[in-house]
């Protein structure tokens, strides 16, 4: 949380948060209409739109977007950059600047 709340500092409409349980629930009581999900894949969208179709059931009032990523982009996973970096790579061109180094310093490196 500590991360994102940094990287999203100087954007006053971004609001960061967590929680445990139901998405339906806590988009119920924070009263929110939608969810914003980005795809990099038709596997990313069967997934999402099971978990959408589960949260529409569970509250009719909300409803997920999809956002498809850019094809520059769609081979990016957080899978595949915790893998760089436990292995010391360097990970910095699918970070934010503002908090990569951060980030690299987080990672314990595994030793082979």
């Amino acid at each position: 949380m500590g991360l994102l709340e940094e990287l999203f500092a100087d954007e006053p409409k971004i609001e960061t948060d967590s929680y445990k349980g139901l998405t339906a629930n806590y988009c119920g009581a924070k009263n929110v209409n939608f969810i914003l999900r980005g795809l990099r894949s038709s596997s990313d969208f069967e997934y999402e739109k099971g978990i959408a179709q589960l949260n529409w059931s569970l509250d009719k009032d909300i409803d997920t977007v999809f956002l498809i990523t850019s094809p520059g982009y769609a081979h990016i996973s957080s899978s595949i950059v915790r893998e760089i970096l436990v292995n010391s790579g360097n990970a910095s061109k699918f970070l934010p600047g503002k908090i990569s180094a951060k980030i690299h310093s987080m990672i314990k490196p595994v030793n082979l």
